[in-house]
């Protein structure tokens, strides 16, 4: 309970340095103007924030540093919803890296929507709920394997 409740609270603070950092890099070097109410803005900002959280997972299992980071996560012995606030501080400082890219077209408020819809979604992927098992396995959570 307390590392969760430290968790969300390192998760705020950090939340707020992310999006500066991401709108800094929008602001100063994107070189596609996307316009935020295009519906293929919003498909570019879901598929590239469900692309480059696959990577990140998978870079997380495979590499040293990160793993160590990331194990804490694993670390449960029960399938259900504190097992996806079980996060390292350390972990969401590795994965802010792979998202700036994102800021050379997809504008920020695009950007942060799709990584709390993300953020929302891994909730279920963490339950053991079966009515939407087969679609968040076979189609949302591992489309490149």
């Amino acid at each position: 309970m307390t590392h969760g409740l430290l968790s969300t609270m390192h998760m705020l603070l950090f939340r707020s340095v992310e999006l500066v950092v991401y709108t800094w890099i929008y602001k100063n070097w994107h070189f596609i103007e996307l316009p935020w109410n295009s519906p293929w803005t919003w498909i570019l900002g879901m598929l590239s924030v469900d692309f480059l959280y696959y990577w990140f997972h998978r870079i997380s299992h495979e590499s040293n540093i990160v793993w160590a980071s990331h194990q804490v996560h694993h670390s449960s012995e029960e399938y259900n919803l504190t097992t996806a606030l079980r996060q390292s501080l350390m972990q969401k400082y590795y994965s802010m890296f792979l998202y700036f890219p994102m800021a050379l077209c997809v504008p920020p408020s695009v950007f942060y929507i799709h990584e709390q819809f993300n953020l929302l979604y891994q909730f279920w992927i963490h339950t053991e709920v079966t009515i939407v098992s087969e679609f968040k396995m076979n189609v949302h959570v591992k489309p490149f394997t």
